[in-house]
């Protein structure tokens, strides 16, 4: 099972495991999925010469899977939402301008922390 759900993060999904068996009867996947247009939008970005960061929650593995799929210059993984506008404040300290664009409520304090959102 171990194996099933790291081959899962790579491919940038969640696994979940149930059961409450060792090892767990079930692992399966949540995912958010890479819209189809995203690949061509971020190298419409970078042709544009912006460094673009993935902000996340998510696991290390998931992340990186996902960054690695979209070519993104940095990953900034497993951030907790009331620390993602640190991270908007140490990239600004980096001397970058910071544009943020989130899809949650908990993301608001990092939205409103960038320079442009």
């Amino acid at each position: 099972m171990d194996t099933h759900a790291d081959r899962l993060r790579t491919e940038g999904a969640t696994a979940i495991c149930n059961g409450g068996r060792r090892p767990p009867a079930r692992v399966f996947d949540v995912a958010d999925p890479v819209q189809d247009s995203t690949p061509a939008a971020m190298a419409n970005l970078r042709k544009q010469g912006l460094h673009i960061v993935m902000l996340t929650g998510h696991n290390r593995v998931t992340a990186d899977a996902v960054g690695h799929r979209l070519s993104l210059d940095r990953v900034e993984a497993e951030v907790l939402p009331g620390h993602k506008s640190d991270v908007v404040r140490r990239l600004e300290s980096e001397g970058r301008v910071v544009a943020m664009a989130g899809d949650r409520v908990n993301d608001a304090p990092a939205l409103a922390a960038a320079t442009s959102a």
